[in-house]
């Protein structure tokens, strides 16, 4: 590891890492949010805190326990036994996004793009025991440290959870037979992983043949306030990063590029809601890579004018449904 931060985002964000080659496509609007006339946009709650029973608490949203709670399914991560703290707050933001989708007990999920497997979990926990996740990623099983891909998989493969996923290394959906006749797709920050909009698109439009609903959650690059600027910064920063690279900002798109796209693909937007990241670690790990790896210019050298040693606000994200 080349320090703390940046070895945790291996841990607990590199691992979702999709080997394409940096290419970015960002238009003129790159900044422009310009949603779909058919998206609602409201505002999504902050991650549930983990109380004695793992409901939410405080001034949190408040769920019935008819699932596992937060600490349970953090503890299946093979990522807990490094950093439960942070495996707990990634779970709990992953969590909070399922509930608000509102996944279907029985239902038969693909999510694309599956990394160490914190999102497919929860999803599993979700779907019942009737249900199925079926989690692709092209990343070899070997990739990530300390703990691989593969490790994670292996590890909820044998907890409760395990007969109602199937975790599949080196598969991506547009080459590779991963079933028909999904109830959900779920894409959950990784779409700025992909090479290009071009590629995302064709991904979504395979989606479409693929699975009846999308759920859809990612970053967005336009900070609400001058807190999220070094985020925004790191992000900038490693997309002038050249060839392959073992970082995970690739191609990171706006909220509106995204719309368009799915617009074109023929998905039809139900609802767009803004997500509270505060309490994620991901701004600092950004920052810290940009600094290490990233070439010197603009976005750099503002970079280690306004940052954080640690405490960096993340940027906002955004979650959606479509059909």
């Amino acid at each position: 590891m080349k320090g703390t931060l940046t070895g945790l985002n291996h841990l607990f964000k590199g691992m979702k890492r999709t080997p394409f080659a940096l290419v970015r496509t960002l238009d003129e609007n790159a900044l422009t949010l310009n949603p779909l006339k058919t998206a609602n946009v409201r505002p999504l709650t902050k991650p549930a805190d983990v109380g004695e029973t793992g409901s939410a608490t405080g001034a949190f949203r408040t769920y019935p326990r008819s699932h596992m709670n937060v600490q349970e399914l953090a503890q299946l991560m093979a990522a807990y036994e490094v950093s439960p703290d942070i495996q707990l707050t990634q779970t709990a933001y992953r969590l909070d996004l399922a509930r608000t989708w509102q996944i279907p007990r029985g239902a038969r999920v693909l999510e694309i793009g599956c990394g160490q497997g914190d999102m497919t979990a929860v999803l599993a926990d979700q779907v019942g025991p009737d249900g199925r996740v079926v989690g692709t990623d092209i990343a070899l099983p070997g990739y990530g440290a300390p703990i691989t891909v593969g490790d994670s998989a292996r590890r909820l493969h044998d907890g409760p959870l395990g007969s109602r996923v199937d975790m599949r290394f080196e598969t991506d959906v547009l080459t590779d037979d991963v079933g028909t006749g999904y109830d959900l797709v779920v894409l959950v920050h990784c779409s700025w992983y992909f090479a290009s909009a071009g590629l995302l698109e064709q991904t979504l439009r395979k989606a479409r043949e693929l699975g009846s609903r999308l759920c859809f959650a990612e970053w967005d690059p336009m900070p609400a306030h001058t807190g999220q600027i070094p985020h925004l910064l790191a992000v900038l920063a490693q997309d002038r990063l050249a060839g392959d690279t073992d970082l995970n900002v690739r191609a990171p798109l706006t909220r509106a590029t995204v719309l368009e796209a799915l617009e074109r693909t023929g998905w039809q937007v139900e609802e767009v809601s803004t997500v509270d990241t505060s309490a994620l670690q991901d701004a600092d790990w950004e920052v810290e890579i940009a600094l290490q790896e990233a070439p010197d210019g603009l976005a750099k050298e503002l970079l280690r004018q306004v940052a954080q040693e640690r405490g960096n606000v993340p940027l906002p994200a955004y979650a959606l449904t479509a059909r």
